[in-house]
């Protein structure tokens, strides 16, 4: 048996999102990247969540057995991501312990019109605006030929986003939720208590969206999945 932490960016994101969060735990870990994105950037982007799932799927399925315990963690987009592949590792006989979910509100809860834009402008007022990037930056070369055309694509997938179908009853995993207190995108995080008939509890950090940019709330977040690596029958977050 071996503890696997798997981990899923936001939109846009890298697999090196998570580097100083799971720093020194005590697991195995395997950040996924997205295709189309950073280290895979000249290989085709999904065409829809369904596309996105069933490919990351067949690359987890690799990596994993089932006598592991996996522990899913995933930021905003990847919030989504974990959960659907939660679903689908559970579906297929595996053991899921836990989800870390960072600023994503439940998919019934979601406001996919804030993610909704009628051009590149659109998009980057709103990285403006919720992440402070400057538009210097925003409107550089490299960020419109490298960068824009992976976040573009990952906004449309999640405005284009239905839940998939789901296990006759709800998950079977704890969910721990992470949210920023003055996040503008999510306004709360308790309804996927309605997703699991395990435990879900939630953790509060200071700052936005963003706030794994703040040392401490990185510090917090590592000290949560810590303890969670060697829960056994106990709940405590």
């Amino acid at each position: 048996m071996s503890k696997k932490l798997i981990t899923f960016p936001c939109a846009g994101g890298s697999a090196n999102n998570f580097n100083k969060i799971i720093k020194n735990l005590d697991c195995k870990i395997y950040s996924m990247e997205y295709s189309g994105h950073w280290t895979r950037y000249e290989e085709r982007a999904y065409d829809s969540m369904e596309d996105c799932i069933e490919s990351l799927y067949s690359e987890i399925e690799e990596i994993v057995t089932e006598t592991d315990e996996i522990f899913l963690l995933g930021h905003s987009m990847g919030a989504i991501v974990a959960y659907e592949i939660a679903v689908r590792l559970l579906e297929h006989g595996f053991i899921v312990k836990t989800l870390f979910l960072l600023a994503c509100m439940p998919p019934d809860e979601m406001d996919y019109q804030k993610i909704t834009f009628e051009n590149n402008d659109g998009i980057k007022k709103f990285l403006n605006e919720i992440r402070q990037i400057p538009l210097k930056v925003l409107d550089s070369e490299f960020f419109e030929e490298e960068l824009l055309p992976s976040i573009r694509n990952d906004f449309s997938i999640l405005s284009n986003y239905e839940t998939m179908p789901k296990l006759s009853e709800k998950i079977n995993a704890r969910i721990i939720c992470i949210s920023g207190v003055h996040d503008p995108l999510v306004q709360r995080m308790s309804g996927w208590q309605r997703y699991t008939s395990n435990i879900c509890s939630c953790v509060e950090c200071e700052g936005a969206h963003f706030f794994l940019d703040d040392s401490l709330n990185i510090s917090k977040i590592n000290i949560v999945i810590s303890r969670q690596l060697s829960v056994d029958l106990e709940w405590n977050v």
